[in-house]
């Protein structure tokens, strides 16, 4: 039995197939209130900043923790699109409104989306389309 002989890959192989390949962005489409927003995945860069944004520090133990709520809300402000455009629905000035909100209804709604977009976990019977 033969082996099949392996050419060595180069570093320049490897950085083209992973570097070099089009960006490929996640986008689902969610009816909400007779209305259509769009979430999309997150780069690395948004993936951590909503992270970083949802950050506490447990000054007892001086452990850092992710809070949930915190990491919904940033993640729906983050990644809520006006659907084929580049502009979010949310706004910096919105967060104290969101916040005061009641907690059920659009904004889970939009969070849930939002962050199943950056653990990969996809909703059923919400098929990501990707675009590039």
């Amino acid at each position: 039995m033969s082996e099949a002989v392996q050419v060595p890959t180069t570093r320049d192989q490897l950085r083209a197939a992973t570097l070099g390949q089009k960006v490929v962005v996640r986008r689902r489409l969610v009816e909400l209130n007779d209305r259509e927003f769009e979430v999309r995945g997150p780069t690395v860069g948004q993936r951590q900043a909503i992270q970083n944004a949802a950050m506490t520090l447990d000054m007892a133990t001086q452990q850092a923790n992710i809070d949930p709520v915190k990491l919904q809300v940033e993640a729906m402000m983050e990644l809520v699109f006006v659907p084929g455009t580049d502009e979010r629905v949310f706004e910096e000035a919105d967060r104290d409104t969101i916040f005061a909100g009641d907690g059920v209804g659009w904004v889970d709604e939009l969070s849930n989306h939002a962050v199943s977009m950056i653990t990969g976990k996809s909703d059923e019977g919400n098929d990501d389309q990707p675009t590039k």
